[in-house]
């Protein structure tokens, strides 16, 4: 049997979402100096996975567009930070 197409789930099978999403938003902390407003790394990589657990789900039921969720999974968890609006 031949067949026609392979599919491959790349996210977490072959890639490290979840690891390369965890050094990125260190990467991100430091780079901004996003201590100023969240108390450690973790507090903000918190509020980002937060926001964007909520925000893949609700796209996947088409209640949000991507253009949208693009720009809420920075503004959300940026808009927790302490003295940021």
């Amino acid at each position: 049997m031949k067949y026609k197409d392979l599919f491959i789930d790349f996210d977490d099978t072959l890639y490290d979402t979840y690891g390369n999403s965890v050094i990125s938003l260190c990467e991100t902390y430091e780079a901004y100096h996003l201590d100023r407003y969240f108390a450690t790394p973790q507090v903000f990589y918190d509020a980002y996975w937060a926001a964007n657990v909520d925000l893949w789900t609700r796209y996947s039921k088409g209640e949000i567009t991507r253009p949208y969720l693009i720009v809420e999974r920075f503004r959300r968890p940026l808009s927790e930070g302490k003295g940021l609006e």
